[in-house]
């Protein structure tokens, strides 16, 4: 981070932050959420989920502190109130048994997935109803704007790391802490209500268009570069 940079002892006017962007498919390349969920169901079974229920989905990492115990635990009571609803926890990690064990116990078997890595995320996306983040981390960043690329409804438990990308009310949800009454209450508002998301999921992918879209991007290395170059024709005798 440029904090860390700093106090490594480079001169803050050398520090120069260009943040990375995203392609943004055009909507009529994309699956339909049937089509994907369908494709998904060819690959894995258990991931068979009709196109009228919603599925909920964690992308990353499956480690300690990032929410995940408490994610499980809360899809209890998300469960009563959509009982054909599925929570897809994607990723792979040194927490897996432990998060196996904690779905037996609870008797969530079948209502909580945890289908491994996908080496492409698009089918899984657009199959989704709602990407969930109990803990976001800059690690998060690029699935985010993944999701906000295809216009998925983003919930993320606040973390300054994400302020740039999900504003609350404004390009996503968030939820002041991951405790399991929290996060439940959060997942049902937000299935409760799937036309607001979507029209905030609307003001994301304009949010990142114009902010963190690749040619965004490009261009302000571009700047950045034309500024190197006249200061150092100035520095030249």
């Amino acid at each position: 981070t440029m904090a860390s940079l700093q106090q490594e002892g480079f001169p803050e006017d050398r520090l120069h932050w260009i943040r990375s962007g995203i392609r943004t498919p055009s909507p009529h390349l994309l699956p339909t959420k049937e089509e994907a969920r369908s494709a998904l169901a060819k690959a894995n079974a258990d991931l068979r989920v009709p196109c009228e229920e919603p599925v909920v989905t964690y992308v990353g990492r499956l480690e300690p502190k990032l929410g995940l115990e408490n994610l499980i635990i809360a899809w209890r009571q998300v469960a009563l109130s959509f009982p054909g609803a599925k929570l897809w926890l994607i990723g792979d990690g040194t927490l897996r048994t432990r998060l196996y064990r904690i779905i037996r116990d609870y008797d969530l078997l079948g209502r909580v997935l945890m289908p491994g890595v996908f080496d492409d995320l698009q089918d899984v996306i657009v199959a989704s109803s709602i990407l969930v983040l109990p803990v976001s981390n800059g690690n998060h960043d690029h699935v985010i704007m993944e999701a906000m690329a295809h216009r998925l409804p983003v919930l993320v438990a606040h973390s300054r790391s994400s302020d740039n990308l999900v504003q609350a009310d404004m390009t996503g949800r968030t939820m002041p802490n991951n405790e399991p009454a929290v996060i439940s209450q959060a997942i049902i508002t937000a299935l409760a209500d799937m036309a607001s998301g979507h029209q905030l999921a609307d003001n994301a992918f304009q949010h990142l268009q114009k902010n963190r879209s690749l040619r965004e991007t490009a261009l302000r290395h571009q700047d950045l570069f034309q500024e190197i170059i006249r200061t150092s024709k100035r520095l030249v005798p």
